[in-house]
């Protein structure tokens, strides 16, 4: 059969002929291109034992996103939708626990001991400490071991939790978890906070694909720099999916005080590296993908390290393409990034998935 007769279907396509290549380094792509996508088939199939614990007051989908420009009708169908295209797509099940489950119960039983040691060794491996004290990094690390607690009662292999601190949810005590979430990332557990459900997915799909739960944020698109610009308070700590770690500074979280809040991280990613930035969209069955190579954000803006996420990604590449095609009422304004060109991978996922590859920087 003509391979243009699969298409428009779910079905991805290799070559292998009927005779070995003369030329082993062709042949050896072949392999290594079947196995790759063997290799996806297989990432679906992990999807499908996923239960994912989301942790919020306002279940199931929490209350970051989807935003108000993304729901047509109300909230009620937006989540039916979703949660619908969830079973059938990728067959992930999304497990809702209030924050008192958390914040009330699993946090305030922690060992003391076992907390501050977790504590003392985030400490000891950052470069330094920056508008925080150990005190409230202890308190970081209580929250870190009750999100384990609460991921191993449920049964659950992936974790997303409320922005503790901003808004406060009526939990404005409940420390950051920029350096709990950061930490089970390097872990190899995905984790996102905000409960974005879709960043978080994301960053599934991509461990699976690259080794790293890369790192997630707020997504601006600058055409006049040419570059787009992803920024939040956590990120792995591994983000070439081996064991080579970027070092991180421990900063209280933006626009709180001082010495208060818990802890994040501001993890000083490589500049001259090629990343790929994406994000599935579950509603609307589409998937976002661009490449660039990221560059020095202190060369772009001054205080770069103080504004916003206090984890920033400056990525250069096709802005205008970018604007040009962005879908905020798709995808919110979050994404995803990892480190490597896995462009083509995550265009293969969606043909399998059915999705449609959107935003292109071209």
């Amino acid at each position: 059969m003509p391979f243009h007769a699969y298409k428009e279907s779910q079905v991805l396509t290799s070559f292998l002929p009927a005779h070995r290549d003369k030329d082993p380094e062709v042949y050896a792509r072949r392999m290594e291109d079947i196995a790759g996508k063997i290799s996806l088939i297989a990432t679906l199939a992990k999807m499908r034992q996923l239960r994912v614990l989301v942790v919020t007051d306002q279940p199931t989908l929490g209350y970051f996103e989807p935003m108000p420009l993304q729901i047509e009708t109300t909230r009620e169908e937006y989540e039916e939708v979703y949660l619908n295209n969830l079973t059938e797509a990728l067959g992930t099940e999304f497990v809702p626990v209030p924050q008192k489950a958390l914040l009330d119960e699993k946090m305030q039983t922690v060992d003391e001991a076992e907390a501050r040691q977790v504590a003392e060794k985030w400490i000891e491996e950052a470069i330094a400490l920056r508008g925080t004290n150990e005190a409230e990094v202890v308190r970081s690390a209580k929250l870190y071991l009750g999100m384990k607690e609460l991921m191993d009662e449920y049964d659950c292999g992936a974790i997303t939790t409320e922005g503790y601190g901003w808004p406060p949810l009526g939990y404005d005590a409940g420390p950051s978890q920029g350096l709990p979430t950061s930490q089970l990332c390097t872990e190899g557990i995905v984790a996102a906070s905000e409960t974005l459900t879709d960043c978080l997915l994301t960053q599934q799909l991509g461990f699976y694909i690259t080794g790293s739960a890369g790192l997630l944020g707020d997504y601006t698109i600058d055409p006049l720099s040419d570059t787009a610009i992803i920024a939040h308070c956590e990120g792995t700590f591994k983000p070439y999916g081996d064991e080579r770690r970027a070092p991180y500074l421990i900063r209280n979280l933006p626009f709180v005080e001082e010495n208060t809040g818990g802890a994040c991280v501001q993890i000083n990613y490589p500049i001259g590296e090629t990343v790929t930035v994406a994000k599935i969209g579950t509603h609307g069955k589409k998937l976002s993908v661009f490449t660039g190579e990221t560059v020095s954000g202190e060369e772009l803006f001054p205080y770069w390290d103080d504004v916003l996420g206090r984890n920033k990604l400056a990525v250069r590449t096709d802005a205008g393409a970018l604007l040009e095609n962005v879908d905020w009422k798709t995808f919110g304004n979050h994404r995803t990034a990892f480190f490597g060109d896995h462009r083509q991978e995550f265009k293969d996922l969606a043909k399998l998935l059915g999705y449609e590859v959107v935003e292109k920087d071209s």
